[in-house]
């Protein structure tokens, strides 16, 4: 029986770990990639801000659109888990008619913020102004937010362009 309990928490203390991770980088975990075939070439640059995801990158500077995170990955040589550093200057894809340039102006803007209500988790933030639950990380990134992921009512948090 103890043999059993040994093995147990050996298990718990090494996979534990694995789920953790630091708030210094920014990562992005992909969706799943479209099949269609998109312009390699570059014009532009653009400088990784704290908390940046490839698909926030892509979302920010490709009008919404996230499937261009992989394009990004694959013209900086980003592999899996596709972390990306704060004053990392990553090579753009170029969008046709559109132009990376006049969406790069947007990220200059102020954020938009949002005060923290009792009651409120990061899921629900999400749900409420950004219309997707699951992009509750983006905002927990944006501001040095990591385990447990705790707010408290009164703080007033960052939000991303939706």
């Amino acid at each position: 029986m103890r043999r059993e309990w040994l093995m147990v928490l050996l298990v718990v203390v090494l996979l534990v770990p694995v789920g953790c991770g630091t708030t210094a980088k920014a990562s992005a975990i992909p969706e799943e990639k479209s099949g269609q075939s998109k312009s390699p070439a570059t014009s532009e640059k653009y400088k990784v801000q704290s908390g940046d995801t490839l698909m926030g990158i892509s979302r920010k500077l490709f009008n919404g659109d996230p499937q261009y995170w992989d394009e990004i990955a694959d013209l900086n040589d980003i592999k899996a888990p596709y972390t990306i550093y704060p004053g990392q200057e990553l090579k753009l894809p170029k969008k046709g008619k559109e132009t990376v340039q006049a969406s790069a102006q947007s990220q200059a803007s102020t954020p938009k913020t949002y005060t923290v209500q009792s009651g409120d988790c990061l899921m629900g933030i999400a749900r409420e102004l950004l219309g997707d639950p699951h992009r509750w990380r983006e905002i927990a990134d944006l501001n040095g937010i990591g385990p447990p992921y705790t707010i408290y009512p009164g703080r007033e948090l960052k939000v991303p362009e939706e």
